[in-house]
């Protein structure tokens, strides 16, 4: 396609990201069908096809979250890519939609991509494959399979993901971090803190039965709310105080002690999770987009992740958080973000089609 017309495509994009709650693109469609697991089961892919579909093929990777392919931020996503004329597949990956920080989860990574090759007769040269957050790290890794690099993606898009479990750890508990040198304190998303203490609380030992929180943070996980609310109300002492902490991303002494104890404990398998460990034999171009107001994950996980990457294109930009328009920006801000925005997308879409 023409300089103008990836120009115009690009237009297309910012606008439905930016007005993500509008109506569809004009001449997009959403289907939901299924893809066939590793052991032959059914699994929901969501599929939004343009009314001009360019040459390229965008996989989307959910994060770990109990909404999969239907969360409303990604239904967005997708919304927009197909209607700057990419085809958009965004498939269940069932251990990200259980809440499971595990390598489990680069093995469904990889099944569907060679399912998406296979049955849509497809080339790697004409497909980006994007994680957000979780997927975002574990699909880098995915790319590293023999089964992957047989047919490599055109590029991989990252957003707001991790460099390092180690740092990550420490942000989800402490809320610190650096940048440009200097230690800053941001209060993080409560959900990390759930995530990570629904996946390990149970598998250490801290001194005093936590059976009670276990059981509210799973009930967390499945979105119910109020059966949270009354059981909490229900328990008292270190078990209160520990719950409370996650809940509500509270630092304090417990929860660093805790995550400390994650950490001594399980260090092998959340540095095989981390791209600080492998990402230096990543050869496929990345890139890599991060809100600097994200609070879920702090942007310099991105900066510290694209300077390790052998051929990374990297934008922090203040227009998005974690994978939201943030609204905090006047109109002279958001108008300078979009422009940025805007070039970084060109660039993207230019790289992709070749």
């Amino acid at each position: 396609m023409s300089y103008f017309g990836d120009l115009y495509r690009v237009f297309r994009l910012v606008r439905g990201l930016i007005m993500s709650h509008g109506p569809r693109p004009e001449g997009v469609t959403e289907t939901d069908e299924f893809y066939q697991g590793p052991n032959g089961e059914n699994v929901p892919v969501k599929i939004f096809n343009s009314r001009n579909p360019s040459r390229h093929t965008l996989i989307i990777y959910p994060g770990a979250s109990p909404m999969a392919e239907a969360h409303p931020a990604l239904r967005a996503v997708g919304e927009a890519m197909a209607g700057a004329d990419f085809q958009v597949f965004i498939p269940r990956i069932p251990p990200f939609k259980d809440i499971s920080l595990s390598e489990e989860g680069i093995e469904w990574i990889v099944h569907f991509y060679e399912w998406l090759l296979r049955s849509k007769s497809l080339s790697g040269d004409k497909i980006t494959m994007s994680g957000i957050s979780f997927s975002g790290a574990l699909g880098l890794k995915a790319s590293l399979d023999k089964r992957v690099q047989a047919r490599p993606p055109r590029s991989i898009f990252v957003y707001s993901t991790y460099y390092s479990m180690e740092t990550y750890l420490r942000f989800l508990a402490t809320g610190e971090m650096r940048a440009n040198g200097e230690k800053r304190r941001v209060q993080p998303h409560e959900w990390g803190l759930v995530v990570l203490f629904y996946n390990y609380l149970r598998r250490v030992d801290v001194g005093y039965n936590t059976s009670n929180v276990q059981r509210i943070l799973q009930l967390c996980v499945q979105d119910l709310m109020d059966d949270v609310e009354e059981h909490t109300k229900r328990i008292s002492g270190k078990e209160r105080e520990l719950v409370d902490g996650i809940l509500h991303a509270r630092a304090s002494q417990e929860i660093v002690r805790i995550t400390n104890l994650f950490w001594e404990q399980f260090k092998s398998e959340l540095e095989s999770l981390s791209p600080k460990t492998w990402c230096d034999k990543i050869v496929t171009r990345v890139f890599i987009m991060h809100g600097a107001e994200d609070s879920m994950t702090p942007f310099t996980e991105s900066i510290r992740l694209a300077d390790a990457l052998n051929n990374s294109s990297l934008l922090i930009t203040h227009a998005y958080e974690h994978g939201e328009l943030s609204s905090k920006l006047g109109f002279i801000s958001r108008l300078g973000e979009s422009v940025r925005v805007i070039l970084y997308f060109f660039r993207f879409i230019r790289y992709s089609e070749g």
